[in-house]
């Protein structure tokens, strides 16, 4: 399913639903909802072990990836949102977690839930709105199915702060000095004082 199959369906399928979203519903995601990678994996990974109280949910629209997680996981952690059940389970959820694009697009579509774009690195090179080939058109969808949703964007020091937020076009105080997930994990002192402890 296209983006815009996507975008059109996820829009019916919110206005049949009513119920407020279960903030104990997370759902992550990555790069074109195919990937399992980059910030989200270990932020998974970390919430499934140490958070009983969350029900953690990946999306994978990659039939085979999928597959060999759910052997891995099990069958109830992931997710397709390029399927009705999936694009309601995602919908139902109070919280995302995404490093690349959105579990499921739509202007407004972070009303009543927080959405965290962990991002997937730091911008050595002009990102997002502040690339110079990215076209009008381009930078209003950017702004209408991305920007305009995060309620916090991650970052890894304060001098990235005013980079980040001019990348993604929102104000300063939605860009949190959490560090990153991917490398938190890998140390246990950083994992009480990074992310982990930041968002935890």
């Amino acid at each position: 399913m296209g983006k815009g199959k996507d975008l059109v369906l996820s829009q019916l399928l919110r206005l049949e639903g009513s119920r407020k979203p279960d903030p104990r519903l997370w759902i992550f995601s990555s790069t074109d909802n195919r990937h399992f990678n980059y910030n989200s994996k270990p932020l998974f990974e970390y919430v499934l072990k140490n958070c009983p109280q969350i029900r953690p949910v990946y999306v994978i629209n990659e039939e085979k990836l999928s597959g060999r997680l759910k052997s891995q996981y099990g069958e109830e952690y992931f997710i397709r949102t390029d399927q009705k059940e999936g694009i309601r389970k995602a919908l139902a959820a109070g919280v995302w977690f995404t490093s690349a694009g959105m579990p499921v697009y739509g202007p407004g579509i972070g009303s009543g839930r927080q959405i965290v774009n962990l991002w997937h690195g730091i911008p050595l090179k002009k990102i997002a709105l502040l690339d110079p080939n990215l076209k009008t058109v381009s930078r209003i969808t950017f702004s209408s199915l991305y920007s305009s949703n995060y309620s916090d964007i991650v970052t890894t020091s304060r001098s990235m702060v005013p980079v980040m937020a001019k990348s993604f076009g929102v104000e300063e105080s939605r860009i949190r000095i959490w560090g990153q997930p991917r490398c938190d994990i890998l140390f246990e002192q950083t994992r009480k004082e990074g992310f982990f402890h930041s968002f935890f």
